[in-house]
């Protein structure tokens, strides 16, 4: 198939971020006379695959360029054995005389289209949804044993869905999940508490998790205790998406199925009265069709249920089977949506543990506001020099900050750049980028035994071989019995820690939350002021400091208004105040370590540990700060962390 010069730059764009190159113009006429040549001998056939763009697209130059062109010197024959484009392609072996001179042309080709691609942003990422039928969610738990003990479909559905995949809702059908389960028992690390709805008996049950960073209410509005479909809204940005996740049971009479029919459209028509901007509804609705479009023979429903959707406008867009037996194939698992033009990148994934069903997914194109990456420095005091350090501060030219300038903000400044220069030249540091945390018990081998379960899962339903199925089932075992083991041995040490008689409190009381909190709940989820939504840690920020502002401001005085007068209750007064040097170095030795760094970055154990060197500039600074009567505005910031409160006197 063909791309547009336009899909090449887009397609290189969301894989690369260059150097913006816009104003470099003349790559453009470069191009349009390439263009014109290749008008002259033929077609462009590039090849633009998501995964692997350069290397395809090199070798479709290279085959095109050397069928095109005669030289008479040959270099070397090359030979392209299996070129893969894609699972039905014809694979061949091609015996192409590539002489250097056609190298060469074809590697400036390419050369300048990567340049092009500067100005195309990267993909923001679309939010990622799958669906996944779960069998009970907790089978094989102990509920009186805490989760970190023992092995649960959780920790499967985290390590491949979320760490892995990384999507932003699971939809779970066949949760077999009864009210009064343990809260903690369901949380998944970077997701909001789970939507539920319970059949409160065996089988049945829907559950949805939602990322933390994405708005949802649960629309209970919008269900009936008929039907087993759980609604809830999602607000991206400034989109409203209404979500549904649902699930019915096989085995039902014709009654039962115009019933679900019934109920189900008229959910879905009062949903689409609110004229959201996309409606998806994914389950397992046990339509047992090998094919959407063939005739559903083998279905209780029918073509009822496929013409519903046809009638109201609605598309079904997984098209092949979603459950495979040794006897069977059937797609079960759908996803449903009024704008299938919003949703691409359809698949299905292998089943994860002992289930039976594929996990269907799909990715819905509004753009979320995902958090970033903390990016954090690590100083390594344990292995600083502090005696060159404090030598080095010691020579320091302190004091030429005062012969150059006369503000405090300049003089501070000043003061940092020697203090950064010392501190990175003597205490080791390493830059890191902080994203979701891994599960404190994870190992790299549990999780290569977990992808290969997985791979073994996937090559069995599909070739239903039984020394396959074997292998599959010895390596699932092994995965449950090395994932209880290694919570095990984390639960040891973090219990043998907890009786190390010199641990510290901070140490001592992040353990004890790790053990036995919820720490996943500590992110404030996303708010929504005036029907705007507010999902990135700047907007809420500045979200709350408005409103604590608002509340702290007087307003304007009423006309006429003025200060009652000052009544001193002394004659004594305070003319100047003077800092010593003993006195700012005794309390730099005071300072507790364990206290967190200010906005300037600078550690209490750089100033405890330096306050010999450190104390005579800093008593210098103060003394300036107090005769020139202005206070270094660095100084006037502070990190502030709003904490509820569940009582307020105010």
């Amino acid at each position: 198939m063909g791309s547009s010069l336009d899909q090449w730059r887009s397609a290189i764009g969301s894989h690369n971020n260059f150097i913006k190159f816009k104003e470099y113009k003349c790559l453009w006429y470069i191009l349009d006379r390439m263009q014109m040549l290749f008008d002259d001998y033929g077609p462009i056939v590039i090849l633009v695959f998501m995964n692997f763009p350069y290397c395809y697209a090199i070798l479709a130059l290279c085959l095109w360029h050397a069928k095109t062109k005669d030289s008479d010197k040959q270099v070397t024959n090359v030979s392209f054995n299996s070129v893969e484009k894609n699972e039905n392609d014809i694979t061949g072996a091609f015996m192409v005389n590539i002489t250097f001179v056609n190298i060469v042309y074809c590697i400036l080709v390419m050369l300048l289209l990567l340049l092009l691609c500067g100005d195309v942003p990267p993909n923001p990422g679309p939010m990622k949804f799958c669906h996944l039928n779960a069998r009970s969610i907790l089978s094989g738990v102990d509920l009186d044993t805490h989760m970190d003990d023992q092995y649960s479909l959780l920790d499967d559905i985290y390590e491949c869905l979320v760490y892995i995949n990384e999507f932003d809702v699971i939809a779970i059908s066949e949760t077999w999940l009864k009210d009064g389960v343990r809260e903690d028992a369901l949380d998944l690390a970077g997701f909001q508490k789970a939507l539920m709805k319970n059949r409160n008996a065996r089988g049945g049950g829907v559950m949805l998790y939602v990322r933390d960073h994405i708005g949802s209410i649960h629309r209970t509005d919008l269900e009936n205790d008929d039907t087993e479909v759980l609604w809830a809204e999602l607000r991206l940005k400034n989109k409203k998406v209404l979500f549904a996740t649902c699930y019915r049971p096989p085995g039902a009479t014709a009654l039962q199925v115009d019933n679900f029919i019934d109920n189900f459209s008229t959910q879905v028509e009062n949903a689409m009265n609110e004229n959201p901007d996309a409606l998806i509804l994914v389950g397992d609705f046990n339509d047992r069709c090998t094919h959407w479009d063939d005739r559903h023979e083998r279905s209780e429903m029918g073509l009822k249920f496929y013409n519903y959707l046809h009638d109201v406008n609605l598309f079904q867009l997984v098209d092949e089977p979603t459950r495979i037996t040794e006897d069977s194939a059937s797609l079960l698992d759908l996803i449903i949506t009024d704008s299938p033009g919003y949703i691409d990148n359809l698949n299905v994934l292998p089943p994860i543990g002992d289930l039976d069903h594929n996990i269907v997914y799909g990715c819905l194109g509004f753009v979320t506001d995902k958090p970033e990456s903390i990016k954090r420095t690590v100083w390594h005091y344990d292995r600083a020099n502090f005696d060159d350090l404090n030598n080095e501060f010691l020579n320091a030219p302190w004091n030429t900050a005062f012969m150059l300038y006369d503000n405090v903000d300049d003089i501070l400044e000043f003061y940092y750049e020697l203090l950064k220069f010392g501190v990175e030249a003597h205490i080791p540091k390493r830059d890191i980028n902080k994203r979701k945390k891994d599960k404190p018990w994870m190992t790299g081998y549990i999780r290569h035994l977990l992808l290969l379960r997985n791979r073994l899962n996937g090559a069995y339903n599909k070739c239903l071989r039984l020394e396959v199925r074997e292998e599959r089932n010895r390596v699932r075992n092994l995965c449950k019995r090395e994932i209880k083991a290694a919570k095990a041995r984390y639960r040891t040490g973090q219990t043998a820690k907890l009786a190390d008689p010199n641990i510290g409190p901070k140490k001592f009381w992040n353990i004890m939350k790790e053990l036995y909190g919820s720490k996943i709940k500590a992110a404030i989820p996303p708010l929504v002021d005036n029907n705007v939504t507010y999902s990135t840690n700047l907007d809420k920020a500045n979200l709350f400091a408005d409103y604590f502002a608002s509340q702290c401001s007087l307003g304007p005085p009423p006309d006429g208004y003025a200060l009652p007068p000052l009544n001193y209750l002394t004659d004594a007064r305070l003319s100047t105040v003077n800092f010593n040097v003993i006195d700012v170095k005794g309390i730099m030795s005071k300072l507790n370590i364990s206290k967190a760094n200010g906005p300037d970055g600078i550690s209490n154990r750089v100033l405890k540990e330096c306050s010999d060197s450190l104390a005579v500039p800093l008593t210098d600074l103060f003394n300036k700060s107090m005769v020139e009567g202005a206070f270094p505005k660095l100084w006037k910031l502070s990190n502030v962390s709003p904490v509820t409160r569940r009582h307020l006197d105010i």
